[in-house]
Order: structure tokens, then sequence, then C-alpha cells
């Protein structure tokens, strides 16, 4: 049984998925009518959206993705997430003046462009990883697509080409990247042909030798060689050192579900579960989700939570954070005492999780991360076992580094912007380092069975975008029409971003803001918030529900059998 409810919505039985490209989508789909599981198909899409989406992620990326395997009830999470080269210094980057609160900014912009910017690739370790452990297939069954699609080309979409041409004046500075995205000096049009053929030989060494080709092998030799003439920070050491991680998620629970967001360290979902925690002690289908007072309280949940990640948050191999106290359910409760009900905090400073641990804690300085921009992609996987993946991908910003290395096709990252650019704080740059990223992988639980796999793309806005589509989903029951309601944002300061599709679909919208501008909030709009994706599955019926992003350009982002 399959059904496509709309462009963007579907339900089905056999298997679902969702992604940011309907090629890679139906890459996934594929896979599962192989025989393969969520996971097969969760690794298959992601190597197709290298090729198909280069402007978000690549096998030279980072990420992270948690797994439910419906046979053991057992959930897993791979972290992949960016680390700093070892030739990197804490001082390495002149840092100009800026505006007070924003990033920093930095000469050249060579944190953010070129091979300074790049940091020890970790994708393809991650989705290697993955498929070893726990998938059903091989690397060259899940890899097929996306080598056809790069060596056969596919033709170049509204939406590639856009972000080929808003990203023309970095992409042209380096000739390897200029010969495949900018061909004859001009970006690629709609309609062209776009083609990878070096990269669909660099897949099919990999498909037939294994990532450690990648890591220890000749593609190594050939990426640490590029990268020592120009100046970069990725050693062979590095390179070889490098293993994804597999762990034990990091979780709580919210009313009846249990929910496992990001992965334990360096992620963002530990916002997610914090501000649902802070939630919690609301009667939020009382409040009514598109009243004055619901957007209140969410939007003073947001700012302590914020106040926190943006305090504490760091790699905690470097530093000490208060991981357990951060999620605590009575510290959860005292910050949520702390929102005034009809008034608006001007001022929100961190609070003291330490306390909730049983100790005092050093607080780390302030780990700050750029707020970041909407260049990533997630997707979400689900099989007729039971079994769902829920996986990001990036490259940290729009086409990374900028930087294709000669000869391999393969496209950095720039995950150096994600550091600090200045010495003495949690965040700041360290060879080995993992850098505080944004992601919010995310599964949700009931009664030991996976009931929903979604994420987000879009920088910070990641863990408000994906707190909001749960608590339609689980207060709601929006079900994966979650996905398509009107979203707004706030970090620790205001404004209230909220989306302009409000005032079309939200009634009484104008009195909403207007009650809002009374209670002392500043309030925004934003053409959209966020790209983000979802399935649901029923555990009595097996069915299926999952809805792409309807405010992406492109339509068919959902595929099911």
């Amino acid at each position: 049984m399959a059904h496509y409810l709309s462009d963007c919505e579907a339900t089905a039985k056999n298997g679902m998925v969702t992604a940011s490209h309907p090629l890679a989508a139906q890459a996934g789909i594929d896979v599962l009518k192989k025989g393969g599981n969520a996971v097969d198909a969760a690794i298959a899409t992601a190597f197709a959206l290298t090729v198909v989406d280069p402007c978000m992620c690549s096998i030279a990326g980072r990420g992270e993705m948690n797994i439910y395997l419906a046979d053991k009830g057992t959930v897993h999470n791979i972290e992949y997430i960016s680390v700093c080269g070892e030739k990197a210094r804490p001082d390495m980057f002149e840092v100009l003046p800026g505006e007070p609160g924003s990033w920093w900014r930095v000469k050249d912009e060579a944190n953010a462009v070129g091979y300074a910017s790049i940091c020890v690739p970790t994708a393809l370790s991650g989705l290697c990883t993955a498929l070893d452990a726990f998938g059903t297939l091989e690397l060259s069954d899940v890899t097929q697509t996306a080598i056809g699609l790069a060596a056969n080309g596919f033709k170049v979409d509204a939406r590639l080409e856009s972000t080929i041409d808003n990203s023309f004046e970095k992409l042209i500075r380096f000739p390897a990247t200029a010969e495949i995205l900018c061909p004859q000096g001009r970006p690629l049009m709609r309609g062209e042909t776009l083609y990878m053929k070096d990269y669909a030989r660099t897949l099919q060494r990999i498909a037939e030798d294994g990532p450690d080709v990648f890591y220890t092998g000749d593609i190594a030799a050939v990426i640490v060689k590029d990268l020592n003439e120009h100046g970069g920070l990725v050693t062979t050491n590095d390179l070889a050192a490098y293993h994804a991680n597999t762990q034990e998620p990091r979780r709580t629970f919210y009313r009846d579900y249990e929910v496992i967001s990001g992965a334990p360290d360096c992620s963002g979902g530990r916002l997610v579960q914090q501000s649902l925690n802070i939630l919690e002690n609301f009667d939020l289908v009382k409040l009514g989700d598109t009243s004055p007072k619901y957007v209140h309280i969410l939007t003073e949940a947001f700012k302590r939570a914020f106040a926190d990640r943006l305090e504490y948050e760091a790699d905690p191999k470097f530093t000490e954070i208060p991981a357990k106290g951060m999620l605590s359910k009575d510290y959860a409760k005292a910050l949520a005492e702390q929102i005034p009900l009809d008034k608006a905090t001007q001022k929100v400073s961190p609070g003291n999780p330490w306390s909730y641990e049983g100790r005092e804690g050093r607080v780390p300085q302030g780990s700050k991360m750029p707020r970041g921009g909407s260049n990533t992609t997630h997707l979400c996987t689900a099989d007729k076992a039971g079994n769902m993946v829920s996986l990001t991908i990036t490259l940290c910003g729009g086409y990374g580094s900028g930087v294709i290395i000669p000869g391999t096709g393969l496209l950095m990252n720039n995950g150096m912007y994600w550091f600090n650019p200045l010495p003495g704080s949690s965040n700041s740059i360290k060879p080995g380092k993992r850098h505080v990223a944004n992601m919010a992988a995310t599964l949700v639980l009931k009664d030991g069975d996976a009931v929903i796999a979604t994420g987000a793309a879009g920088g910070r806005r990641i863990l408000t975008t994906v707190t909001e589509m749960l608590i339609h989903t689980l207060d709601f029951n929006l079900g994966s029409k979650a996905v398509a309601f009107p979203r707004f944002h706030v970090e620790t300061e205001e404004p209230i971003q909220i989306e302009q599709s409000f005032f079309g679909k939200v009634p009484l919208a104008q009195s909403l803001v207007r009650a809002l501008t009374t209670m002392g909030h500043r309030v925004e709009t934003m053409p959209r918030i966020c790209v983000g994706c979802m399935i649901t599955r029923d555990p009595e019926t097996g069915i299926l529900q999952g809805a792409g992003e309807p405010r992406q350009q492109r339509i068919g982002l959902i595929r099911v059998y």
C-alpha cells in the first residue's frame, strides 16, 4: 500500500524516504525494493545527495544519525562531527572588528573559504560505519545510484541553479571547482547537465575498496598533497586516526514519549530535549498552538535553552560540561517557573545546571557558535520491519570551503568556521577538537517502538523547528502535517522571527503579533524558517505517513512503495 497525498505528503506500508532531492529519495526507495533495510536506504540516499545536492553535503563533510532497530528495540547514534586538523592553532586567524553580538569576521574569510577552512572529512566514515554495523547490503549496492548520477549527469533544477549562482564568487576561485560547477566561466543554468566524472571514479574506488582508500590509501595521499600545497590544516595522521563514533544516544522523556535527538555531545539535540523538558511543565494544548500565550511560552523556553547552550555546550573531551544537569527534569521545572505568563523577559542569562549534578563546575567562558544558514540536508527513512533512521549530512556552509580536490571530485567542508577564532573559549580552535554543531537528527519512541523520525536543515533554526514539529505532532496530533505548519524562531535575544506563511495560514495572525508586542516582545517576519521532514509510524498497523518540505523549490521530496 502506497499513496501520495500531495507533492510533499504520502502514506505507505513497505517503506518511505524523505530527502531534499527527489533523485536521492528514489535512490533510497530502490534500495528498499531490493531488500535493503532503512539503514541501507538512508546511506544510499545520503550518497546520492552528495551528487545532486552538492551545495549542502559531501562525503568530505560531517553529520550525525540516529538509528532504530525494530528487532532488538535499540537505538544507536553515529556521530561524525567535524574535527580540527593537527596543523591548526588557536590564534591562526586574524579577527576583524564586527557588530556586537554577531559572529566574528576573519580576514579574507580564511576560516570559511579555501584550504585553511577545511576540517578532517568525517562524513564518509559515518556513512560506512552505519552500513557496516546495521545495514544488510554491500557498499557497492548503496553507492550504485550515486555513481551513475555522477558519471552520466543529471539536469540542473531551479534550486541547484540558485545555489550555484549565489556562490559563484566562491566557486570560481578554485579551478577544479569552477570546471565542474561553472564551466565556460559562468554558473550552470537550469536545464543544463551537471557531470561529476572524477567524483564518480572516486565513489567507484570507495565502493570497491572501502573507506580505507579514502582515509589511509591513495585517495588520502591525493587529498593531503593538495592540502599541503595550499596551506591546509589536515594531515595524513588526521585522516588515518579518524573513525566515526558509534555510541549510546542521549535520551529524555516528553510526556509519554522517549525523545532521542542529536549526538550525545557537540550537537544541537540537547537544546531540543531541554526545551521539551521546560515546556512539559505547561498545558500547551489548552493554550492552543496559535495563541499569543503559546508563542510567548515557547519563546521564553527557547531563550533559556539557548542561553545554556551558548554558555556550556562544548566538546567534553576538552571542556567539562554539565551534561546531566542541563537535562535534569528538576532543572527544567526551575527554568519553567522563571517564565512570566504574560510578560517578555528582556534579558535571559544562563542558568546553573551544575547544581543539579550535585556539584559545582566551571563556567566554560561561552562556547559560542555561528548561527549558520540553510546549507545542510536532512533525510529520514523507514522500512516495513519498523526500522527508522534520522540522518543529517552537511558541508557546514554552502559548498563548504569551495575547494574540490583536483582529480577526485571531492568537495571539501569548511568546518573551521564553526570554531571560535579567538583563543580562550571552550569552542576555540584546537587540534583534535570537535566544534559545536546545530544538528538535531531525532527519533521518538512510544513504549519501545519508534514512531517518529524527523530533522531539519537551517543552522540554529533547526533546533526550534524540530522542537515545534515535535510539539505539533505529540501534543496537537498533526502527524507529518506538522512539517507544513508555520514556524517561528528566537534565541537568547529577540526579535521573534515569524514565517510570512503565518499570516496566510493562521487566523487572526495580526492580532497575535499585536498581543505579543503588548507583552513586550519584538517581532519580525521571514520568508521561511528552515527545511524539515518527518516520517511517522503507527506501531499497531505499521502504516507510515510522511512529509517533505513544502517550502522547498522542489517537488517529489518523499518517495514510497
